[in-house]
């Protein structure tokens, strides 16, 4: 009887010490809120947010609830007393430990706000934050409350990045590596108070279906070189080189069809289908006798390599970002868009070879750093060729869209090494005719792929 009675008394105090943290637990009214958004999304609904309050019982003091927990287990059953007491105390306990975990769904925004209401604790100090979303990397955010500040707390925007963009796809022995980008939907264009836009530039909801591998360096001088080594109707290095001096210098002054002929010519040496044809049937190949004028066709679904369409290079040039750059460049304005000053956009004159930090030339590929998705030289270097004719409109909302059936001009995307910051944006445009050249124009290859 006498260990029944200790038992029972045990337990009073145990259930005691579970509501004292319960009611720490409850005491609280602080609320966390935020956004995360998916790259290549629209719709960032699912995106599960787990939190872990700052507020419940410390690691130490869980320990403790445990061991005391085991102990009167132990006591009950050594003395065969009622210990429904101490059970109960460590259905507290338990309690405790799942009103710890606050988990929220997101809705398509991907607005999640956390709060006592919910269900969850928080209190002043370390809260952690963890995103989750099938398909994508998993990320975790240490958020700070201080012990005055306010009872809401808004957090920076989180993105979540898909799984594989960016790695390795393969690497070509003359193209060198290409960066897998999956496909998805994101909002092409810019909007209307990005500062230095053009009215060209109108927003519109594009999904990308083909999922694409894409050099990540724009075509270089040796690239050339090596290909017309091995394929001798390729014509030769066309570039001005005192705007490209090494063979690691991207080519220059290639004509839209000559960059068409060295997509097909590489295809052939990868033993790949061709993706330029003459006819919309895909029997006639574009090659060294026919590819300086008439109708061209794309195969877009073929193995081989082709320029990127518009829509595609945007796309990669974003990497997921929504910004006038995908680097965070915080300094650009409507004031300084347009500035050729060394120091006035720090964080750009790190990804971009532009009028702020050029040599009167292009530079080395991959000089710079590569933007979220590994592909250098998005943001300038050199022009780069694109698929699309242009007419200077955008569609509405679209699906796979790759320009007008004609037009005189072929679209330029990527700013050039003389040109100023409002230029090398992710959303910038330009044109040029198929059959010119420019000291300042290059290109990029892509591949469609599983």
């Amino acid at each position: 009887m006498k260990g029944q009675r200790i038992v029972n008394i045990f337990s009073v105090i145990f259930i005691g010490f579970s509501l004292s943290t319960l009611a720490i637990a409850e005491d609280t009214t602080y609320t966390i809120e935020g956004y995360v958004h998916l790259q290549n999304k629209i719709d960032h609904s699912d995106t599960t947010v787990s939190a872990l309050g700052g507020d419940v019982p410390t690691l130490g003091l869980l320990g403790i609830l445990f061991l005391l927990f085991v102990f009167s287990l132990y006591l009950g059953r050594r003395y065969r007393g009622f210990y429904v007491g101490s059970s109960l105390s460590g259905l507290f306990l338990l309690i405790t430990v799942v009103q710890a975990a606050l988990v929220v769904i997101t809705p398509s925004d991907g607005y999640y706000s956390l709060s006592p209401d919910g269900g969850g604790p928080f209190a002043s100090g370390h809260n952690v934050l963890l995103f989750e979303h099938v398909g994508y990397y998993s990320k975790s955010v240490m958020v700070t409350i201080p012990e005055d500040g306010p009872t809401v707390l808004a957090v920076d925007n989180v993105m979540l990045q898909p799984i594989n963009s960016g790695t390795v796809h393969a690497i070509d022995p003359i193209v060198g590596n290409m960066r897998y980008v999956p496909g998805g939907t994101f909002t092409q264009g810019s909007p209307s108070d990005e500062p230095c836009r053009s009215s060209i530039e109108t927003q519109f909801n594009h999904t990308l279906t083909r999922n694409i591998a894409v050099m990540e360096t724009e075509v270089t001088r040796q690239m050339w070189a090596d290909l017309l080594a091995v394929q001798p109707t390729l014509p030769a290095d066309p570039s001005n080189t005192p705007y490209a001096p090494t063979m690691s210098h991207p080519v220059n002054r290639p004509t839209w069809y000559e960059t068409v002929l060295f997509a097909n010519l590489l295809s052939l040496q990868n033993e790949l289908d061709r993706c330029y044809y003459k006819d919309a049937s895909y029997t006639d190949p574009v090659t060294s006798s026919n590819y300086t004028s008439g109708t061209f066709y794309c195969n877009f679904t073929a193995s081989g390599y082709r320029l990127l369409s518009e829509g595609e290079w945007e796309y990669a040039a974003r990497a997921g970002t929504t910004t006038p750059f995908s680097c965070n460049e915080t300094n650009y304005t409507s004031g300084n868009c347009s500035s050729c000053t060394a120091g006035t956009h720090p964080t750009l004159e790190q990804y971009a070879v532009y009028c702020a930090n050029d040599t009167s030339k292009s530079e080395p590929v991959g000089s710079k750093l590569s933007n979220p998705w590994n592909l250098s030289d998005m943001h300038s270097n050199v022009y780069e060729w694109c698929w699309d004719w242009y007419n200077g409109t955008y569609p509405g909302d679209t699906t796979d869209y790759s320009g007008p059936e004609s037009d005189s001009y072929r679209v330029l995307r990527g700013g050039y090494w003389g040109y100023a910051a409002q230029v090398c944006r992710s959303a910038s445009r330009n044109c040029f005719a198929p059959d010119s050249r420019g000291y300042n124009i290059g290109f990029r290859l892509v591949r469609s792929v599983n």
